[in-house]
């Protein structure tokens, strides 16, 4: 096993082991399978070395949309 794959835990800001596997063509596969609701960012190791990060950003909007009641907006 050659790469492994960490996320750090959002709630206990400490990085867990999700798998091991071989495969470099696997990267973009492995760090998509990760819960992003669960967890802030994602990296992939090779011997305690980085191959590849990944940081999930919140994009919720900053303003709500009005609702209307199918009135226009004067």
């Amino acid at each position: 096993m050659r790469f492994r794959l960490l996320a750090r835990n959002k709630i206990t800001k400490k990085d867990d082991t999700l798998s091991y596997f071989d495969d470099e063509k696997q990267f973009d596969f492995m760090l998509d399978s990760v819960d992003k609701d669960k967890y802030l960012d994602a990296m992939i190791l090779e011997r305690q070395i980085c191959r590849k990060y990944i940081e999930f950003k919140d994009y919720t909007p900053y303003f709500e949309k009005v609702k209307t009641l199918g009135r226009r907006l004067k």
